[in-house]
């Protein structure tokens, strides 16, 4: 039979020696000799000199395909991509290097999870299973356009567990005396009038404000939300008193955000904190123009406050971080309401999903009276 030999992903790079290398060194699978090797090349015909091959068409292991793969930029497999191949301890390349493209199958990726599973004894995050199944089947889509195999075979999507969301305990989920939000707040104001240094930077009025607004505001603690609020993204509302904020670029895209009536009187500490302020500046720090130092200077301090009120992990274990603020105003407003809040506006606001709160909140908070009234309730006559 006649016939080019198909080395899928192939493209010349001229004086590319790790490249030729690795077509010299290596014997190709059911193939003891072949005078000369012929590459289809994308889809131009070879202009290589060759003869033929006794077989029509040769597939190279996984791993020749996936070296070949990544020898050029032009097929859109990233830095990060190269990571998930070529990483020694789960990277695709160490499990799959010998195992002929054509013969994967769905059973060979439910058993390179495994693999994967069995490499530590904690499990891995579910984002690190799916970006390598992802990255398997990019490559595995190239052999399709390649016409080495005629398609992808069915991944299978790695199990997800949710992990509870740390945050702090508070009343009336349990008693005043063991309000641990109630001991944050204590703990912000007792660091800054005592001038508590972090590493240097002082721990001031600032700080305790900043915990009070991601508590009335939903705000996430990120470069993207509370770091990058500027005073031209926030309005002071009335019936209800509130504030509006415009968040640009939050974690699912841009929202605006109806906050508590609390939140007010904390902006308006910030104003007067920084009375010459020009709708460009930032509301919280905004000495620091590089948002990511601001972001880790008061990271730090917050994990100095857990250490000093002994609050670093929940009676659960599950460490705390300025995030936890965040889980605890939203639990505290779900408990707080009485079971009124409707939670349709209290995701929007917080730019997450009724799902999100489904799943990380409301199945967690103890049932109460209020709760039990609201699922009584007949309405209005």
């Amino acid at each position: 039979m006649g016939g080019d030999v198909f080395l899928p992903f192939v493209e010349p790079i001229a004086g590319n020696a790790e490249f030729a290398s690795d077509l010299g060194g290596r014997a190709l699978a059911g193939v003891e000799e072949l005078d000369c090797l012929s590459f289809k090349l994308g889809r131009e015909p070879s202009s290589l000199c060759h003869t033929t091959p006794p077989w029509g068409r040769i597939v190279p292991p996984f791993e020749v395909s996936v070296k070949l793969g990544l020898a050029h930029c032009s097929l859109s497999l990233a830095t990060g991509d190269k990571h998930l191949v070529y990483t020694p301890e789960t990277g695709l390349l160490t499990y799959f290097g010998d195992k002929d493209v054509r013969q994967i199958r769905t059973k060979d990726v439910k058993s390179y999870l495994q693999w994967m599973k069995g490499k530590r004894s904690v499990p891995f995050a579910f984002n690190t299973y799916s970006t390598r199944i992802a990255c398997l089947r990019k490559i595995l889509k190239l052999a399709v356009d390649d016409e080495v195999i005629d398609a992808v075979p069915a991944t299978p999507r790695p199990e997800r567990k949710d992990s509870p969301r740390g945050f702090f305990r508070f009343a009336p989920l349990v008693s005043k005396e063991h309000d641990e939000y109630q001991r944050v707040l204590r703990t912000a104001k007792d660091m800054a009038d005592e001038g508590v240094k972090v590493r240097w930077v002082p721990v001031t009025d600032e700080f305790y404000d900043l915990i009070l607004f991601l508590s009335h505001t939903f705000l996430r603690p990120t470069y993207s939300e509370i770091y990058a609020l500027k005073h031209r993204d926030v309005t002071i509302a009335n019936d209800p008193k509130r504030l509006i904020l415009r968040i640009t670029k939050g974690k699912t895209g841009f929202r605006q955000v109806n906050t508590l009536e609390a939140a007010v009187g904390v902006y308006q500490r910030c104003q007067r904190r920084y009375p010459n302020t020009t709708p460009d500046e930032y509301v919280f720090y905004p000495q620091y123009k590089n948002r990511h130092t601001a972001q880790n200077r008061v990271s730090r301090i917050f994990k100095a406050l857990l250490l000093r009120a002994d609050l670093t992990k929940g009676e659960d274990g599950i460490p705390r971080t300025l995030y936890s603020i965040r889980h605890t105003a939203l639990s505290m407003r779900l408990v707080k309401s009485k079971g009124q809040v409707n939670i349709y506006n209290l995701a929007r606001s917080a730019g997450t999903s009724v799902e999100q709160l489904e799943r990380f909140y409301l199945k967690n908070l103890p049932p109460s009276a209020d709760m039990a009234r609201n699922l009584q309730t007949f309405g209005d006559d």
